[in-house]
């Protein structure tokens, strides 16, 4: 069976205390549940590239792929993902564009939250990011 390939990046003010996410409608697995944002990686482009296009359609902001750090891989038999982030206070400007809600959250709430498996790990991740990339499975 062959791996689908998606891109996933977390969008942090600079003190990385505040991270948008997004409310899933979909897949079923994760409906109603809290994560970062991105998507289905399109023929031609790279990870971060797919990150960057994926936050402009769901959240409609404007980034560079290259301001995106790779910090993260979840790898499955299903799945292959690098996980990125990105540090600015722009991150208040995200506001909903497609089906699924985008919102700004504290760091320090998610564990009152509903959040998709792996997305509390890949955030504590992405805020300590020492340079190294992890590879999660």
């Amino acid at each position: 069976m062959s791996q689908t390939h998606y891109a996933m990046g977390f969008y942090f003010d600079e003190s990385a205390e505040y991270v948008a996410l997004i409310c899933k409608n979909r897949p079923a697995a994760i409906a109603g549940k809290l994560t970062g944002l991105g998507g289905h990686r399109e023929e031609g482009e790279d990870y971060a590239q797919c990150v960057a296009r994926e936050f402009l359609e769901e959240a409609g902001v404007a980034t560079r792929p290259e301001d995106w750090t790779h910090f993260a891989t979840v790898s499955t038999e299903h799945m292959y993902m690098p996980c990125y982030f990105i540090r600015s206070n722009d991150v208040r400007n995200v506001q909903t564009q497609e089906d699924e809600r985008v919102a700004v959250h504290a760091v320090k709430r998610l564990c009152e939250q509903d959040l998709a498996p792996f997305t509390m790990e890949l955030i504590e991740l992405a805020r300590t990011h020492d340079g190294a990339v992890t590879e999660l499975s």
